[in-house]
Parts: structure tokens; C-alpha cells; sequence
């Protein structure tokens, strides 16, 4: 099968698309009208010709002839300047005696009143000499729309290249996708895995909010606790060259963080997080904050902990964990922090996280993510694991005879 090219694709598109079909016939009737209107300058010529087939005519009842006591039918008078004067005499009394004596209206049989066959042709010629402007006002509607027929003509061919081109690439990216997969499924052993926590891709995630969000390296903080979400933008953290710093209460956790990418960790329940963020940004506080806990209360901490002027994205809250009050003159106006949320996925942010953990698969403990996996009959005990914060990431394996 022959891969269609882009210039392909667009010429089949633009020969079925009804669209630009509409909009060359409306450019073909905009000169239509616009030669009409001009037309109206230059001298109009009419013809017409007609025939008439009578079958029986209204003027049949009337007599043109002579009566029957009358005096006989005369012959045409011809005038003969070579004849003798009595003749010519002679032949002018006879004319004049049949006139005085014949029907005055017989002439009107000549005229083709009633005649069964009838021609009629016509010609005229109409030139405009004022018009009071209409000529001129309508020749240029005319001209204002044939150009907008033509806007709309290179906007509907401007749309077409758009759709088509999207939809193309759209199809160039999933093609490389499929390869992607297969290097990341040989990565992993596993075969049909879910994600307990709320079905969506966690390190994908993480790494769409860095690619979204990071545009310098800055420092970065990661308020704990350190789960799939906060692993996957740590990761990608660590790939923009940003120096990240992971908070949680678990040192498992933390040092999995450390692992990933993350340059600081910090232990709440040891030390001081307000003082060692300070320490570690020199003052200022950390430029990013990514919330990525799920727990109300981390959104209003990140708020307090981001520098003046840095950013708070929020991708934690994929559920509904509840509400938080916010201070919005001290925690977002005062300090100029910009807030963004993060919620979802398409399918290109899946091509990246896909992309990065097939670069970094020796490198990152991307397995060791996977602190628990159960088949159908404990999925129940996959549950609670989640529940209770036991495990990092629970996966459930419809089929574990495909693993071994």
C-alpha cells in the first residue's frame, strides 16, 4: 500500500470537499453578476421574432367584397402617357367610377387581418444615457461581492489545509506510537494493568505538566506525598534541567524521589520545610510548584511556599477531594503567582511519556514504581492497599499466565 503524501492528501480533499465546491460556485456566480451589472454600460440590443397560425379569425364575418347589385369589380388604375387623349380620359372615368361606387373599407383585406399564416420580427437598441448612479452603484456591489467570494473561497481552501494537515500528522503520530508501545511494553512485564487510583496514565501525567508548564530551568518544588504523578513530573523535571525538590514523610518514597531525578528531598516529619525551602532557593522560595498530593490542603501550602511572581500548577486533584480556603489578596495578587490546573489527557502527551520512559528506561527505576501487583481474585486487597497508602502503585494482571 502506497503512503499517501501531504500534497496527496490535500488534493483528494479538496476535489470531494463540498465546502470548497460551494465556494467556487459562489465565485463563479459573483462574476456572473458582476458581468451582468457592467453589462448595463454598453448600448442593449433586442430582437425578437414571432409567427402566428390563425385558424379561423375573428374577422371572418365581415364582407369586403362588392354587393350583389353593385356595380362590377374593377381592375387597378394604371396610368398610360402613351395612350391617346380620349382613352386616358376614358380610363380615369372608369377608375373614378368604381371608387364612388365600391366598399370603402375592401382595402383593409390587404392588411393580413385574419391571414392564416403571420411573421412578425422586431429589433431595438437601448443605450442608458443617465441613470441618477444605479448603473454605477450596482456594478460596484457587484465588484465588493465578487471579492468577498473570493475571501470565502481562500477561507474555505485555508480550513481544508488545516483539517486535512491536523488530521494527517495526527495519523504520522500515532504510526510512530505504535513502535513506542512495543519498546515500552518489552520495558515491563507486565500485560493488562490499570491504574487503581483513577485510571489515567500517572507518569504520563507528570511529564505533560512539565511539558506544558516548564519553560526554564528553574528550581521546582514537589510537596509530597511522592506518588505516580509526582515521580513522572519529577522525571521530566530532571530532563528540561530543572533542579527539583521532592517532599514527603517517607523515606522510601523520597529516596525512590531521589532516584527518579529529584536534587533535594526533604522529610517533613525531620526537619523544617519552610526553613529548608529558604535554604535551598537562597530566600526566594521554589519558582514552580507542582501539587501533585491530591490533598486539598497542599494547594493552599504550595500558594504560601512559591516564590514572588513564580507559578502553582495543580494536577493532583484528577477526583474530588474536597474544598480549601485560599487568601487571594496575600497568596495570589500580592506575590503576582500565576495558577494553573492540570486535568486529563491527549493522546500526544501520551506519545511523550511513552517517548521518555523508553529514553530513560536504564536509567530511571521506572519498575520499582510498582510496589504491588494482584490478580483478579485480590483485587479487593489491591483496593485497600490503595486506600490505605500502603503502595505506591497497585496493578491488577487479568492474566498472569502471559507473563511468564
Amino acid at each position: 500500500m502506497r503512503q499517501l503524501s501531504l500534497d496527496d492528501a490535500l488534493a483528494s480533499a479538496e476535489a470531494k470537499s463540498p465546502e470548497l465546491a460551494i465556494a467556487h460556485a459562489g465565485v463563479t456566480r459573483a462574476e456572473g453578476q458582476r458581468s451582468k451589472a457592467r453589462s448595463q454600460f454598453l448600448p442593449q440590443l433586442f430582437g425578437s421574432a414571432g409567427y402566428t397560425r390563425t385558424l379561423k379569425s375573428q374577422f371572418s364575418g365581415l364582407s369586403f367584397g362588392s354587393d350583389s347589385g353593385g356595380p362590377p369589380a374593377c381592375s387597378t388604375f394604371t396610368p398610360n402617357p402613351d395612350a391617346p387623349t380620349d382613352a386616358r380620359l376614358a380610363l380615369l372615368e372608369s377608375a373614378l367610377g368604381c371608387g364612388a361606387g365600391s366598399n370603402p373599407f375592401g382595402s383593409l383585406q390587404n392588411l393580413g387581418f385574419g391571414a392564416p399564416n403571420q411573421w412578425n420580427l422586431g429589433l431595438s437598441l437601448q443605450q442608458n444615457v443617465f441613470t441618477g448612479g444605479r448603473v454605477t452603484a450596482q456594478y460596484r456591489a457587484a465588484n465588493a461581492g465578487k471579492r468577498s467570494a473570493a475571501i470565502g473561497l481562500t477561507a474555505a481552501k485555508a480550513q481544508l489545509t488545516l483539517d486535512v494537515t491536523q488530521a494527517y500528522y495526527d495519523a504520522q503520530l500515532a504510526d510512530q506510537l505504535v513502535p513506542l508501545l512495543a519498546v515500552a511494553h518489552a520495558m515491563d512485564e507486565r500485560a493488562f494493568t490499570y491504574d487503581l487510583a483513577d485510571g489515567h496514565p500517572r507518569i504520563e501525567r507528570g511529564i505533560r505538566v512539565l511539558e506544558d508548564h516548564l519553560e526554564v530551568a528553574p528550581d521546582l518544588l514537589h510537596p509530597g506525598p511522592v506518588g505516580g504523578v509526582g515521580l513522572g513530573a519529577v522525571a521530566a523535571s530532571k530532563s528540561r534541567g530543572a533542579r527539583t525538590i521532592c517532599v514527603d514523610v517517607d523515606d522510601d518514597k523520597l529516596e525512590l524521589a531521589r532516584a527518579t531525578g529529584g536534587a533535594h528531598t526533604i522529610n517533613t516529619l525531620q526537619e523544617s520545610l519552610h526553613n529548608r525551602l529558604l535554604e535551598l532557593t537562597e530566600g526566594r522560595g521554589p519558582d514552580v510548584v507542582i501539587e501533585a498530593s491530591g490533598a486539598p490542603d497542599a494547594v493552599t501550602q504550595a500558594l504560601d511556599m512559591v516564590r514572588d511572581g513564580g507559578r502553582v500548577v495543580i494536577c493532583g486533584h484528577y477526583t474530588d477531594n474536597g474544598s480549601v480556603s485560599i487568601h487571594p489578596h496575600f497568596q495570589i495578587n500580592r506575590k503576582h503567582v500565576e495558577i494553573k490546573g492540570c486535568w486529563g489527557a491527549r493522546y500526544d502527551h501520551f506519545h511523550r511519556a511513552v517517548a521518555l520512559t523508553a529514553k530513560y528506561g536504564h536509567l530511571k527505576p521506572w519498575r520499582q514504581m510498582v510496589s504491588g501487583r494482584y490478580d483478579l481474585e485480590h483485587a479487593g486487597d489491591a483496593l485497600t492497599a490503595v486506600e490505605n497508602r500502603t503502595t505506591l502503585k497497585a496493578i491488577i494482571t487479568p492474566n498472569p499466565g502471559l507473563l511468564a
